[in-house]
């Protein structure tokens, strides 16, 4: 036994701490590093229209629709969207589709076919897709033509004359 009572024991501990304390913080940078080269690879990779497309549903279905008007492309579309797609216009939509929430239900299924194209030159600029949702009120499932546009970065966003409420 070491003439200080409990030296020995007590460096050992203190190793062991210091040790295990370093395994989780190499653990954390590692769990970190793995998330900011997920968001990277996200950030330098403009989204598909598979990606929008998975989007709109995710949205539909959280009720969290800021992403959804994040990927609204802002270009009008007359007669059905023209005018800016300013913070009046993405409130007003906002408001619409909540009030959709509430009155038929909020969305609990969104499934969607595409891309499909309308005619047979397949307009390489434009791609549609066809969204089925359900609703939790309501009668049948609503079907919803979207319409994604390319942008200059070769990345897809939403039409501005797209079917957002399962009306028209």
């Amino acid at each position: 036994m070491s003439g200080a009572s409990g030296t020995p024991k007590a460096a050992s501990n203190s190793t062991l701490r210091v040790t295990l304390l370093l395994a989780l913080l190499l653990l954390l940078i590692g769990a970190a590093g793995a998330g900011a080269t997920a968001l990277l690879q996200h950030a330098i990779r403009p989204p598909t229209s598979d990606d929008i497309a998975q989007l709109v549903c995710t949205t539909y279905t959280t009720q969290n629709y800021d992403p959804l008007l994040a990927a609204i492309d802002p270009t009008p579309v007359p007669p059905a969207a023209s005018g800016p797609f300013d913070a009046s216009a993405q409130s007003t939509l906002r408001k619409s589709l909540q009030s959709l929430d509430t009155g038929s239900g909020v969305v609990t299924s969104c499934s969607y076919n595409g891309p499909v194209f309308a005619d047979p030159s397949n307009d390489k600029s434009q791609r549609r897709y066809i969204f089925t949702m359900q609703r939790a009120h309501h009668n049948g499932p609503l079907t919803m033509p979207m319409i994604f546009a390319v942008q200059p970065d070769g990345g897809w966003k939403i039409s501005r004359g797209s079917d957002f409420s399962g009306a028209g």
